[in-house]
């Protein structure tokens, strides 16, 4: 991911400030495209350090154990809607759900048996099937 970039998708690595890696390290891969500094400001500050925090809290809470931290690494897709304004909000929905998808991992959640009961029963919210 680092060696092939593409414009507008340039994949970062999650800092807590320059030159402070988060462990375990993880690569964040933008998924729209980052088209002006508004967008960029966005995703390489608030959105950034959000996902820094989150993988950071997640250690000190033993989410993810201590001891694993160098062996396993993280890869963080970044969703920021082209119209996103407020640095807060980015901050505030991408470290929910990177605290969410870790403790989900660690989890070993969703459980087999409940995927198999729900596969024929929910709907994609962005798809309806005919």
């Amino acid at each position: 991911a680092l060696a092939s970039q593409n414009a507008g998708h340039t994949t970062l690595f999650a800092v807590l400030t320059p030159n402070l890696l988060v462990k375990p390290v993880t690569l964040i891969a933008p998924k729209v495209t980052i088209k002006n500094m508004r967008q960029a400001e966005l995703a390489f500050g608030p959105a950034q350090y959000a996902i820094a925090k989150a993988v950071a809290d997640s250690v000190a809470e033993g989410v993810i154990p201590k001891e694993l931290v160098d062996d396993i690494v993280i890869i963080c897709g970044l969703f920021i809607h082209p119209a996103a304004k407020d640095p807060d909000k980015v901050y505030q929905y991408n470290y929910e759900a990177v605290k969410l998808a870790i403790k989900r991992a660690f989890g070993y959640e969703p459980k087999i048996d409940e995927i198999l009961e729900k596969k024929d029963v929910v709907e994609h919210p962005f798809y309806k099937r005919k």
